[in-house]
């Protein structure tokens, strides 16, 4: 339970919500539609749990990141190979304060497979998210997605060595420039 022992980055995020609670975004393989399916948890202070739900279908089903949506509830990025367009995409998914899906959304290509590790909330009201892309020539590729408050892709661009890259972090400066780090293979 927890975290997903193959990849790369750990697939375990939390928040502190607006109402001084803890949500935890998580995996199991315990609970849910089957093999992985994200794992989202509340708890008060004292580790009373709250609630809890899962998301996701038949294959592999991965929550990364979390953030508080400033309209109520929370965002949820990850990566699912039960829906879109195959061979894994990325996946945003929007539920409410009580974690009932609101809408998801997927990113992604049928040739490569994308998977989004963290979320951040954008200046102008939006979202980026930060994750990666692995194409058939075994290259991963950092990548950054931008979607608006409802989900829509506004763009998506692709940065990397000729190596394995992988992301760390994500910020946005106050004049809503970009900075981004990660791991590249040495010499890169």
């Amino acid at each position: 339970e927890g975290l997903v022992s193959h990849y790369v980055y750990p697939s375990m995020d939390i928040v502190l919500t607006p109402d001084t609670n803890i949500v935890i975004c998580s995996n199991t393989e315990s609970y849910g539609a089957g093999g992985k399916d994200v794992y989202l948890l509340k708890l008060d202070l004292s580790g009373n749990v709250k609630w809890s739900r899962t998301y996701g279908g038949s294959g592999d089903d991965i929550g990364y990141g979390i953030v508080n949506d400033p309209n109520g509830g929370f965002l949820i990025s990850g990566e699912t190979f039960s829906y879109g367009a195959g061979n894994g995409d990325a996946w945003l998914i929007k539920t409410n304060d009580t974690g009932g899906v609101v809408w998801t959304n997927t990113y992604g290509s049928s040739s490569n497979e994308e998977a989004s590790y963290m979320i951040i909330p954008t200046i102008d009201g939006n979202y980026l998210m930060g994750g990666y892309s692995y194409n058939s020539s075994y290259s991963y590729d950092f990548m950054l997605i931008k979607v608006n408050s409802k989900g829509k892709l506004l763009w998506s661009k692709v940065f990397g060595t000729s190596g394995a890259d992988y992301p760390t972090n994500i910020i946005e400066l106050p004049d809503k420039s970009i900075y981004f780090d990660g791991s590249a293979p040495t010499g890169s």
